[in-house]
């Protein structure tokens, strides 16, 4: 990489860089500036695990894909930075926040793995967009960026998207396509760890929450990317929520509560995308009446350790306040542990970048 250096006042070009993972948020952002000239930055071992290769070559030929049909040029990095904190550890010594990678580091985390390049690329900006809208009071780890002055070389960080839900980001993909007469794009929105190729799972929380919006707006999932039947898909959402094993959050119910409002609307339209106008009335209908709140109560309760677990756990932390010297080797003995544990899980590879740019830029 050459040595650029830049200082204040210095005059920059119009490209910008944006943090692109091919989900519907990211691809919302690349849009919103799509008269702007842009860095696609994709980094392997966020959304893809780097033992994934067959996924990972198929979200990056979506992402060249995507990059080439708007005129934009792509950066690749892969970095094992998600794996290298003691998780477990830092569990222990902190009662919050309880998910250390959701609630802290990925937005510094993803953040500073772009700095070599967009300087390199000599972007004025990096986008990264809001995974949550304006009025979001739960734990985020990217929030302080609406507010921070983070940059560096000549580069300010911007949170987009923030005035913008899930479900407004994808009624604005689908009028950009249907003005720019591009087709969809295809999605990648899993975060399945139990997916082993680059395509959406098409039974997680996410995926199925995303089916939804687009469904709402009256389009075909399988357009964007999502290899199941319609009716399928709608069967499967209905009978986890039923069933208790749809996967919530305060966040994540936010994000339902939003489409059941959505749904009470479209109800009054008629519906035209692939499926049957009663099938996905019926859906709508059970979808406005369902009570997502109660059902986070009951998830969160049924998630809850038993009470002698929990008892136990208040007693290993114990000797830290009252014995110093207990405390300490017993958190040494913790740490020495989870970092073995570390050690055997982490690809000790360091982060690289695989560019497929014009050479021009």
């Amino acid at each position: 990489m050459k040595k650029t250096t830049y200082h204040e006042g210095m005059e920059r070009n119009d490209r910008i860089g944006v943090l692109f993972s091919g989900g519907i948020d990211s691809v919302c952002t690349s849009f919103r500036h799509m008269n702007k000239p842009q860095v696609l930055i994709t980094i392997w071992g966020s959304n893809v695990a780097l033992e994934n290769e067959t996924g990972w070559a198929i979200t990056r030929d979506k992402c060249r894909q995507f990059g080439g049909m708007y005129g934009h040029s792509n950066s690749f990095i892969k970095s094992n930075f998600n794996r290298f904190l003691f998780t477990s550890s830092l569990k222990t010594m902190f009662d919050r926040p309880k998910n250390w990678w959701r609630h802290v580091q990925f937005g510094l985390g993803l953040t500073g793995l772009t700095a070599p390049i967009t300087i390199e690329k000599e972007c004025s900006k990096l986008f990264i967009a809001s995974d949550h809208i304006q009025d979001y009071r739960g734990r985020n780890g990217s929030q302080y960026l609406a507010y921070s002055k983070l940059g560096w070389s000549g580069v300010s960080v911007i949170l987009d998207g923030l005035e913008l839900s899930r479900l407004e980001r994808v009624r604005f993909i689908k009028n950009v396509c249907e003005f720019e007469q591009k087709p969809r794009p295809k999605l990648d929105v899993c975060f399945s760890e139990t997916r082993t190729h680059g395509n959406n799972c098409c039974r997680c929380e996410k995926c199925l929450r995303s089916i939804t919006s687009i469904l709402i707006e009256g389009e075909n999932i399988q357009d964007y990317g999502f290899e199941i039947p319609t009716m399928e898909a709608v069967a499967l959402i209905k009978e986890k929520f039923t069933r208790g094993s749809m996967r919530t959050t305060e966040g994540v119910s936010e994000h339902w509560k939003t489409l059941q409002t959505a749904a009470r609307q479209v109800l009054s339209r008629s519906i035209d995308n692939g499926a049957s106008d009663d099938d996905l009335r019926s859906y709508f209908q059970w979808l406005s009446s369902f009570e997502f709140d109660e059902y986070r109560i009951r998830y969160e309760q049924k998630l809850q350790p038993p009470g002698i677990i929990r008892f136990i756990k208040k007693l290993l932390k114990a000797p830290v306040i009252q014995f110093p010297l207990l405390g300490r080797m017993l958190q040494k003995a913790k740490d020495q542990y989870y970092y073995r544990s570390a050690c055997k899980k982490a690809l000790c590879s360091n982060p690289r970048e695989d560019n497929n740019s014009d050479p021009k830029n």
